[in-house]
């Protein structure tokens, strides 16, 4: 958004647009926009959205423009923002765009496309394990339309939601019954362990009043006069927004995270929705967030979209629910059975991606793993597990210590495929992590907390921790384990149970007191749901069923048992 520098100019060449073909069609290339899906509470309202930034080269400008996918053709769903990507677009049913040739029929704003793929341009960096700040610019809209509720959420409000009082300033502690203050800088400070952070001295908060109206750089015109929500609507707001940033001397372009909150109107604007934002981030270009100004739901909200701007996707558990009053059944799911996960509504209540119940909360373990703030206590793999044998992990809570994970591979080994036959997909990872209410998860939905979560992601182990530029795979939630209960997960013939909890931290290792005792866990490989399954299942010396049980000490084998009896003198 603005004018770029002449020293972009390179860069800008190579992005510009491609030559036009015969019949309407026409090449482009250019860095992709991916609006996620738009919610209220736990629901999931609407599809996500796609757009494309062109250069013009005229304007010596991006400009940004709704992509409409024809049919047929599958949404780029494992993309990200700030991709760089070809398009094949029908010309003719596109609107206007920079360097176009023949008749353009379609809505102003919009390009029609027929075929898309990835360039192989595009060179990514490696992980960086520094610290990850995130600059920000937070618009506070005190008017839309003329409309907007006088006082409810202004700059100030958000500045203490962000950052708390200013330094010096007296504070009260948190009322009887209700969670203890957080900030966002401390909230994303606690559940990253620093990794990631944004700060009151590269948040820049003002209030803006918006228009009704305008027309977008790429030549569609926008009206809110109704309460309208569309694509071309947030980004005029956007547009709007930043031109009243620069009025002021002030450029927005040095703050890539641009998050706009929407005030209380009459009528509402966006009324079906209550956030949405961009999945991942431009390194160039920024992305963009849109927020109702709840002051009540802000912390959460906030925390979710900048978790979306950074590669991450909602977090679900399935229709059904999870674990939680008994020991899960077994599912009949098979690995592949996680693709299922984009249906579901993020309903998981140990992320912030996650369900709306309970407060502010922490990201769940493949969401911490792909952000490179969690790490496995130990790791399991189809190379170091066996059939019936049991092996136990000690689980810190995960706001004690970023190594607080049981990570386990789900695939079995099978037969080497023939030559030429395609392997077989490797199956989505386990990750088992002990969540309380400490911390950054205080705000734990209440009968969540104390708990070992179990969640399914689809995530390869040689998968680089950490890549921030890289598409977040999506998460399941299997589990909830109090202690004493057991997940069989029956896709991997894999159970593990949370045993109880450990001893209180070692001497020297928690100075303040606070960490919670740990979690005893166990994993264990079964062979059959009971021991007597089998040939010589209760004679063989191994706990064929993972219930801690072997043999003779098994309930299952006691007909067994009294069978060899006699033989046994």
């Amino acid at each position: 958004m603005g004018q770029l520098s002449r020293a972009w100019l390179p860069l800008l060449l190579l992005l510009a647009v491609g030559q036009a073909t015969a019949q309407g069609g026409a090449y482009l290339r250019g860095r992709l926009v991916v609006l996620n899906e738009p919610r209220f509470s736990n629901s999931i309202i609407a599809p996500a959205s796609y757009l494309l930034w062109l250069f013009d080269s005229q304007a010596f400008d991006f400009v940004l423009y709704t992509l409409r996918l024809a049919p047929g053709l599958p949404p780029p769903e494992d993309y990200l923002t700030g991709e760089t990507i070809d398009l094949f677009i029908n010309a003719t049913l596109s609107g206007p765009y920079p360097g176009s040739l023949g008749p353009s029929l379609g809505p102003a704003g919009t390009l029609y496309v027929v075929d898309y793929s990835r360039t192989t341009i595009s060179i990514v960096p490696p992980p960086d394990p520094s610290p990850l700040p995130l600059p920000t610019v937070v618009w506070v809209a005190t008017s839309v339309c003329g409309r907007g509720e006088s006082g409810y959420l202004g700059q100030e409000d958000v500045a203490l939601t962000f950052f708390g009082p200013p330094p010096g300033s007296a504070t009260s502690p948190a009322p009887a019954g209700r969670l203890p203050p957080m900030t966002l800088e401390r909230l994303l400070g606690s559940c990253t362990f620093g990794g990631i952070q944004i700060h009151r001295s590269n948040t820049l908060i003002m209030n803006v009043t918006l228009p009704c109206s305008g027309t977008l750089k790429n030549g569609a015109r926008w009206n809110a006069t109704g309460g309208q929500c569309g694509t071309n609507e947030l980004f005029g707001w956007m547009e709007a927004a930043a031109a009243a940033t620069r009025a002021t001397g002030l450029d927005p372009a040095v703050y890539p995270r641009r998050m706009l909150l929407l005030p209380r109107a009459a009528p509402p604007l966006c009324r079906s929705w209550q956030q949405r934002g961009t999945y991942g981030c431009d390194s160039r270009l920024g992305c963009d967030m849109w927020l109702r100004a709840d002051r009540n739901r802000l912390l959460e909200w906030a925390l979710t979209q900048l978790g979306s701007s950074l590669g991450l996707r909602p977090a679900t558990a399935p229709p059904s629910g999870v674990a939680g009053e008994g020991v899960q059944p077994p599912p009949t799911a098979t690995p592949a059975a996680l693709a299922d996960t984009a249906s579901w509504p993020p309903s998981d209540p140990y992320c912030a991606m996650g369900a709306a119940q309970g407060g502010y909360r922490c990201f769940n373990g493949p969401n911490s793993f792909k952000l490179g703030v969690a790490s496995p206590v130990r790791t399991l793999t189809s190379e170091n597990l066996s059939f019936g044998a049991t092996y136990q992990v000690t689980l810190p809570a995960s706001t004690a210590t970023p190594v607080s994970l049981l990570v386990l591979e789900t695939s079995r080994p099978g037969p080497v495929p023939s030559p030429g036959v395609t392997p077989p997909r490797p199956g989505p990872v386990l990750f088992a992590q002990y969540r309380t209410d400490d911390g950054g998860d205080a705000g734990l939905a209440r009968g969540t907390e104390g708990r070992v979560s179990l969640h399914l992601s689809n995530v390869s182990l040689t998968w680089q921790a950490g890549d921030r530029l890289s598409a977040g795979p999506r998460s399941r939630l299997l589990a909830s384990l109090a202690p004493g209960q057991q997940y069989r997960y029956a896709a991997s013939r894999i159970a593990i149970t949370f045993v109880g909890l450990g001893s209180a931290p070692a001497p020297g290792s928690d100075p303040g007191g606070v960490a919670p005792p740990p979690a005893r866990v166990t994993a264990c490989v079964f062979f059959s749901d009971n021991e007597a399954d089998g040939d010589n299942g209760c004679f063989d010396g191994v706990d064929n069923d993972c219930d801690g049980l072997i043999d003779n000490q098994d309930p299952d084998c006691a007909a067994a048992w009294a069978a060899m009896g006699p033989l046994l003198g």
